[in-house]
């Protein structure tokens, strides 16, 4: 009924404004018609990040005309769905206002399904009956009363769609007063909401997958004022942002437990993404000195914020005998950080072909938030530990220093050189800080005005600080992490960066592009974690028009991505150090992509357009070991593919009307076992060390899809 009546209310106001044009001298076109589309399988893929329109749509729109002494325009696409796009903008010599809405959906799933009922977004509950008759007969030698209950419930379960739209607010007013002065503020609003699987669990051996709620928005304001007087240009910036979570705290029962025990909770607590504030400050100084040389300042203060109150420790009423036994340190995390970014860059070119720049920065996240230290925690909310912890609230600094030197000897050449230093601070990090020198190269030729080749060469040695061991371990000394793992944003490491690109136009219809790119990193002191990763990845792009009838267009990607990294197997809550128990894993990926558009004018009032897309992606992940007992297992691959092709045939009714007839085939196939056959429940082992699994069936589906619409396009 809502879409019905905006639908009637945008006639009209196209009506409306058709006749307004018609007077006014307005140009601009509407675009709309009628579709009907057919899918095998309920797969959110075909709608991933759109609404494909069933019945009455308004494709696209643009409208522009004079107006009290300026000009306004007013554009969109796929109003009335959930993706549409609307935005317009008025335009005076002096000043102008601007204004856009986008609404963007993330859909991904339309299968799943949930055994909770939600009291509120935030509170998912199943029955109470449901939870004492599995208590009460669920003994620890027979699994059958569970088995037979709960698969009874699930197979009631409701449907619950999974996936959230984003809803995106803009606004910016420019304005010229004169006297070298420019004013510019901008803001916006960003609304999320849906639903999206989340993982909970009541110990190792009880997960449930809710669906997590989100509500957000998201903030942002800013203003500049920019100053400028012969050789000066100074700007002030002044910004605010501010980030909300309207349900910051998701309930969700355990269908096992009706009344709360030690292990066993009836219920658990997740503390979902807190709000937080920043405001900053800061400005930008462009100087010309003269001889071809300028100086370029900025300086930007930024802090956030954040004092969400806390939670208890636990939601299970069994593991204190008083609310008070453990306080709380405090009632929230009090966090603030400041950030600070200076740049500074000074170019000169002290001849004609030659250019050089020096360049500082320094990016400062200084985390002013308390150290708090608790009284220990409670796991799954079914036991106390009893250990105290005590937060690390990290941050980091990052320096970089380096020099440009741009070199043209002829119109033909041109070479570039890079030497950078980049040097890293880590608080509360296991290692303290690191190094990188860096070094770069580019040449670009033009030996023809129809040839271009361009290479680029990057190579990068980072030496990470020796490894602080305190961070592995808790505070009585015993180690909580492998004392040979590094994490590979700290550990030293080698890089390789290759990048080349060939341009060629030498026959007057034929556009033709080559690139090439080549990365690899290696992480030559790392006993376990990332060794190494290696991309490489192609792309042609073709453009052919042999005459004033025809217009081809074609794109073909390839991308190879391989990382191999080491690990050792331990199950005890200290970590072995057996050199025996060690394994890798080397996973590979393919992603290839084509793309093809065929143009063809067949008379002055018929054209007709063929269209076609192909996406491969492949995986492979491959485990060994050479002396663990049973030997570690290749898991299977997986395979994603999905292509379809498209028709439109336009007619020209006159010489400001189109009509348009097409259709549009697709086709998706997956075959991946971590998101394929999923079920509701899922039971594996024997009593009492039985593992228990409620899912959401949030399954990927092979699907094939026809689309067939009638499309009129009226200009004014």
């Amino acid at each position: 009924m809502r879409r019905s009546m905006w639908l009637a209310a945008t006639l009209a106001a196209g009506a409306v404004l058709a006749g307004w044009s018609a007077a006014a001298r307005a140009d601009g076109y509407v675009t709309g018609g009628t579709q009907w589309w057919y899918q095998s399988q309920e797969e959110a893929k075909y709608q991933e990040f759109r609404e494909v329109p069933q019945g009455l749509f308004i494709e696209s729109f643009l409208y522009r005309n004079p107006l009290l002494g300026g000009r306004v325009r007013a554009w969109g696409s796929n109003l009335l769905r959930s993706d549409e796009y609307i935005a317009g903008d008025y335009h005076k010599p002096k000043w102008t206002a601007e204004v856009s809405y986008r609404e963007t959906p993330h859909n991904l799933s339309f299968v799943s399904s949930t055994g909770f009922a939600f009291h509120e977004p935030g509170i998912q509950v199943v029955p109470d009956a449901l939870q004492g008759a599995i208590q009460t007969n669920d003994g620890p030698g027979d699994s059958t009363a569970f088995v037979s209950t709960m698969t009874d419930y699930l197979n009631h379960a409701r449907p619950q769609d999974l996936g959230f739209r984003t809803d995106v607010l803009k606004a910016r007013l420019k304005d010229r007063p004169g006297a070298g002065f420019r004013f510019e503020i901008t803001g916006s609003r960003r609304n999320r909401s849906g639903y999206k699987a989340y993982g909970g669990s009541f110990g190792f051996s009880n997960v449930v997958e809710t669906a997590e709620p989100i509500r957000q928005s998201m903030a942002n304001g800013e203003a500049r004022l920019t100053y400028t007087k012969k050789r000066m240009t100074l700007e002030g910036i002044l910004g605010l942002s501010a980030f909300d979570n309207h349900i910051s705290t998701l309930i969700f029962d355990n269908p096992t437990r009706l009344t709360d025990s030690v292990a066993a909770p009836s219920q658990g607590r997740i503390d979902l993404y807190p709000d937080n504030r920043q405001w900053r400050a800061g400005f930008n100084l462009a100087y010309q000195l003269g001889r071809r040389s300028s100086l370029d300042g900025a300086f930007e203060y930024a802090q956030t914020k954040q004092n969400d109150p806390w939670l208890p420790y636990t939601i299970n009423s069994a593991l204190f005998a008083r609310t008070d036994s453990f306080p709380l340190p405090g009632t929230n995390t009090d966090g603030k950080a400041n950030l600070t970014t200076i740049n500074l860059r000074f170019t000169t070119h002290p001849l004609s072909r030659l250019g050089a720049t020096l360049r500082f920065r320094d990016h400062k996240y200084d985390n002013k938030t308390p150290e708090w230290t608790f009284a220990g925690q409670a796991p799954f909310d079914g036991s106390w530990n009893g250990t105290p912890v005590t937060t690390e609230p990290f941050g980091s600094e990052q320096l970089v220093s380096g020099a440009d030197v741009d070199w043209s000897p002829t119109r033909q050449v041109g070479v570039y050189g890079t030497v950078e230093f980049t040097h890293r601070e880590h608080t509360f990090r296991e290692i303290a800080a690191d190094n990188e020198l860096a070094g770069e190269g580019k040449i670009v030729l033009r030996p023809r005005t129809w040839l271009t080749a361009i290479g680029r060469y990057r190579y990068g040695d980072r030496d990470a600080d020796a490894l602080n061991i305190e961070h592995y371990q808790t505070d009585t000394g015993a180690l909580q992490e492998q004392p040979g793992l590094r994490r590979f944003d700290v550990a030293s490491r080698i890089q390789n960066l290759g990048e080349a690109s060939l341009s060629w136009t030498g026959i007057s219809p034929l556009a033709l592009s080559l690139n090439y790119r080549y990365l690899r990193n290696e992480y030559h002191e790392t006993p376990l974690g990332l060794q190494d990763d290696l991309q490489r990845s192609a792309a042609v792009d073709l453009v052919y028009s042999p005459n004033d009838k025809f217009d081809i267009e074609g794109t073909f990607g390839y991308s190879w991505i391989y990382t191999n990294q080491a690990s050792r197997t331990s199950n005890t809550g200290v970590p072995l150090q057996a050199d025996s128990l060690n394994w890798r894993a080397r996973l590979y990926d393919e992603i290839a992509s084509a793309t093809g558009d065929i143009g063809w004018h067949a008379t002055k009032k018929v054209e007709v357009t063929l269209s076609g897309f192909y996406e491969r992606s492949p995986g492979t992940y491959r485990l060994t070991s050479t002396k663990l007992t049973p030997p570690a297992q290749n898991l299977p691959g997986t395979w994603y593919r999905r292509d379809g092709v498209g028709t439109e045939v336009r007619y020209a009714l006159t010489q400001v009307a189109d009509v348009a007839a097409r259709w549009s085939w697709e086709e998706y196939d997956a075959n991946d076992w971590a998101s394929q056959d999923i079920p509701l429940l899922l039971v594996t082992g024997a009593p009492p060390r039985q593992t228990r699994a409620f899912f959401m069936g949030d399954n990927a589906l092979d699907y094939v899809a026809n689309a067939v619409s009638l499309v009129v396009t009226r200009r004014f």
